[in-house]
C-alpha cells in the first residue's frame, strides 16, 4: 500500500512526456488503509 505522495507522482508521471507510450491500461491506486473509495485511473 502507498501513501498519497506516491499517487501525486503517479498522477504527475501520467502527465507527462514519459508517460507517451502508456495507453490502453488501468492502473488502480490504493493508498488508504480502508478507503470509502478506490481510485482508478481508466487510460483506454
Amino acid at each position: 500500500m502507498g501513501d498519497p505522495k506516491e499517487a501525486a507522482h503517479l498522477a504527475l508521471f501520467l502527465a507527462s512526456d514519459l508517460a507517451r507510450y502508456i495507453s490502453g491500461s488501468a492502473i488502480t491506486v490504493d493508498v488508504f488503509p480502508n478507503p470509502p473509495f478506490k481510485g482508478f485511473i481508466n487510460l483506454s
